[in-house]
């Protein structure tokens, strides 16, 4: 019963040796290949936590510039639109068509006025976030949680090509169940699938930045 006893002490103290060294070895890689040197200075590149709470920031700030343009709009023509939509006879009947309407919606003006809404919104937000990638690096969010926006090959900032590439291929990382931003923390240089099609990446600055 001793002999099996220290047999089985001894197993478990070279299973958790061996555990501990394949641990220490996978830290070391993992830490090798989340970390970039540009200019003689080592960057690391942010997780997928620390971007979606610089992002939440910026969406706080960009719902705050939209808001008093988006009041303005409603003023000017979608309550006039809503009002002439009630209006419609055709909201009388009782088994209303998907095609009739819309052929409502569009006759009141109020389609007009959402597509006006949606592009106005696309446009300011286009706006933020690549002039404060391309002049800052960063956009305010990404500045609080000490991120910056830069070239993957070069580590400059990125061009308003690049920019502009990276903003409209967004939607591509966001609309298949997000797979496209998950990818964030499984890709070597951390990068989304926007980051790979505009060639940028995404790093943690030092402190002294």
């Amino acid at each position: 019963m001793t002999t099996n006893n220290f047999e089985s002490k001894s197993f478990i103290k070279k299973s958790l040796e061996i555990t501990d060294k394949m641990m220490h070895k996978k830290k070391t890689v993992d830490k090798s290949e989340s970390e970039i040197e540009i200019n003689n200075q080592k960057f690391f590149f942010a997780t997928f936590n620390r971007r979606l709470l610089a992002s939440t920031v910026d969406m706080l700030l960009i719902s705050v510039l939209i808001t008093p343009v988006s009041y303005i709009i409603s003023i000017l023509g979608i309550d006039g639109a809503m009002i002439k939509l009630q209006m419609q006879p055709e909201l009388m009947l009782q088994d209303i068509t998907i095609a009739t309407f819309f052929k409502m919606l569009y006759k009141s003006g109020l389609i007009g006025y959402i597509l006006l809404m949606q592009l106005v919104v696309i446009f300011l937000t286009g706006l933020y976030v690549v002039y404060f990638w391309c002049t800052k690096g960063a956009t305010p969010g990404k500045m609080i949680f000490k991120c910056k926006v830069m070239d993957a090959i070069t580590g400059e900032n990125i061009t308003i090509k690049q920019g502009l590439i990276r903003f409209f291929s967004i939607p591509l990382s966001i609309i298949p169940l997000l797979i496209g931003l998950f990818m964030i923390d499984f890709t070597k240089k951390r990068q989304s699938l926007h980051d790979k099609i505009a060639g940028t990446i995404v790093v943690v600055c030092p402190k002294n930045k």
